[in-house]
């Protein structure tokens, strides 16, 4: 995780993955904590992957499920087209979030689900493990695209 370098101030969504991933190896997973510190960025999440893995202790902000990601839902399944086959319905909020949220970066390893003709792939690094080395990406959803955008609420 060396060439992990995010800006300061970042907001990372965590998608479940992550969660599951941690849960067990958090040593291995100190260097990306510590740079998430350095850079006084904001860990956040959204109800869906709460939900999904309910030992989300690291997250510092829910980011509320409101009429306007409901209303991105529609647009986003448009937008991925034939790329949304076997994409589960979790992802796809996700991909809400990022196009709502400008300033949003979303850090997971499930990468067939946020194809880069719509987002774009910001950061890959490695996290090696006894036997399998997991890669992770923060995605955006890419600039210049049309969408709502609003701030990051914080509490």
């Amino acid at each position: 995780m060396e060439n992990f370098n995010l800006l300061k101030f970042s907001n990372i969504l965590l998608d479940t993955n992550f969660f599951i991933d941690v849960f067990g190896h958090e040593n291995k997973y100190a260097p990306f904590f510590q740079e998430i510190k350095r850079t006084e960025s904001t860990l956040v999440s959204i109800d869906f992957v709460r939900c999904e893995f309910i030992r989300s202790k690291t997250i510092e902000t829910l980011l509320p499920t409101d009429a306007s990601i409901h209303a991105l839902a529609q647009s986003t399944i448009e937008e991925y087209g034939v790329d949304s086959e076997g994409v589960d319905p979790v992802d796809l909020y996700l991909a809400c979030f990022l196009k709502r949220y400008k300033s949003l970066f979303l850090l997971t390893r499930n990468h067939q689900h946020f194809p880069q003709r719509i987002f774009t792939r910001n950061h890959i690094f490695n996290v090696e493990l006894a036997k399998e080395i997991r890669t992770y990406a923060l995605y955006q959803y890419k600039p210049g695209r049309l969408e709502i955008e609003a701030q990051i609420p914080t509490q």
